[in-house]
Formats: C-alpha cells, structure tokens, sequence
C-alpha cells in the first residue's frame, strides 16, 4: 500500500486489495506453469482454457488494484464539522 501512504490517505478497502493479490498470485501461477505447455505444442483445450482463466484473473486483478487506487488516491477530504 504504498501509493496511498505517500499521499497520506487510508486505502478504501483492503478487502478489494487482498482480492486483486490472489488474482494475480492465481493468475501469475497458472501463466507460468501451463502456458510453456500451450507454447511447446503439448498443450490440449484443458490447458488452453486453462491459460485463458490465467489471463483472466491477471486483467481482473489490475481492473480491481486500479478502483482500488483511484478511489483511495482521488476520495474527497472530509472537512471538520463545526468550522463555517
């Protein structure tokens, strides 16, 4: 969570950050292990789909680190109450 520590803000969900880390973690481990299968010529439907759902998970997971920065970086400062 370093972006946000630099501008000095609380990130919006960690919930949403734990999330994008084991889509990316998942989705990481499945490109590295079955897509040198797919590129070999070894690779049947299973383990082209397989890449796919790999692929998947990597472009879910930067959707979700991208909302996940762009509400925590750009959320409006909440003013002190009582101050006119």
């Amino acid at each position: 969570h370093i972006l946000p520590r630099f501008a000095g803000k609380i990130i919006t969900s960690v919930k949403v950050a734990e999330i994008q880390f084991w889509f990316a973690t998942l989705g990481l481990i499945g490109m590295v292990v079955f897509q040198p299968m797919v590129a070999s010529g070894s690779g049947n439907s299973t383990t082209i789909a397989l890449v796919g759902l790999s692929g998947l998970l990597q472009v879910l997971s930067s959707v979700l680190f991208l909302y996940n920065m762009g509400t925590t970086l750009f959320q409006k400062e909440e003013e002190p109450s009582g101050t006119e």
